[in-house]
């Protein structure tokens, strides 16, 4: 048996009654030259977008799903806005254009907001590596992930994250940003203010403060997550498979 998260392995074992001694935990991988920073995709599509250089884009790459985290995301954008009038929040995937499945369910989500002004609705792309290489921040704020191709693609593109403390988050983010503890919620504490804050602090750190954790998050996306390192980890599975 294997899984793609350290997180879905654990459910499988405590909750569906796997045996730990067979479960295998195979991360996915990341196609770092696909998924790169990219100076010229970054320049064309700020401009297609009419996004003046002090604009700070903070992107949520997910279909429309409440597993997702849209309102909380939409809350949390809501607070930073206020702190910080620089910041702009980009949706992509399925869903957040006008007339795709679940479009209404965000239509109802920024009306609430009041966000209307500062988001960008991409829907869904084909190029999502040319719009993360244009983001300044990857945002994860989903309620329940396992492995989250998304942010692992953002880290490769070099962008720091905000993350919340869901699946395997933290290990992917490692030094690459900011991650926000969910047990809080259960005790009270504030998710979406925490998540803001983490939004105006990157915002705050400016280019080279985010460029440098940018380069962290890449470095060690590459490191551990990257398709040569997930094949050196099938090719050990199925060789220890073979051996028996």
């Amino acid at each position: 048996m294997t899984a793609n998260s350290e997180v879905g392995a654990a459910h499988h074992v405590h909750e569906l009654g796997y045996s730990a001694r067979t479960m295998q935990v195979l991360e996915n991988g990341v196609d770092a030259r696909r998924f790169r920073p990219d100076a010229e995709a970054r320049a064309t599509l700020r401009r297609e977008w009419a996004m003046p250089d002090e604009a700070v884009l903070v992107g949520l790459v997910a279909r429309v799903d409440p597993m997702k985290g849209h309102e909380l995301f939409c809350r949390a954008a809501r607070l930073a806005l206020v702190a910080c009038p620089s910041l702009r929040f980009v949706f992509c995937g399925e869903g957040t254009a006008a007339g795709e499945a679940g479009s209404d369910t965000l239509e109802a989500l920024l009306a609430s907001s009041g966000l209307g002004h500062a988001v960008l609705r991409l829907g869904r792309r084909g190029d999502v590596e040319r719009v993360l290489a244009a983001l300044d921040v990857i945002s994860l704020p989903s309620v329940a992930e396992g492995f989250p191709n998304a942010l692992a693609e953002g880290l490769a593109c070099g962008l720091p994250a905000a993350a919340l403390d869901v699946g395997d988050a933290r290990a992917i983010v490692g030094h690459g940003g900011a991650v926000i503890s969910t047990g809080e919620a259960a005790q009270g504490g504030d998710v979406a203010g925490r998540l803001a804050r983490a939004f105006v602090e990157l915002a705050e750190a400016g280019p080279e403060g985010r460029a440098r954790l940018g380069a962290f998050g890449r470095a060690h996306v590459l490191e551990r997550y990257s398709l040569s390192a997930a094949l050196a980890r099938w090719s050990k599975h199925f060789e220890r498979l073979a051996a028996r």
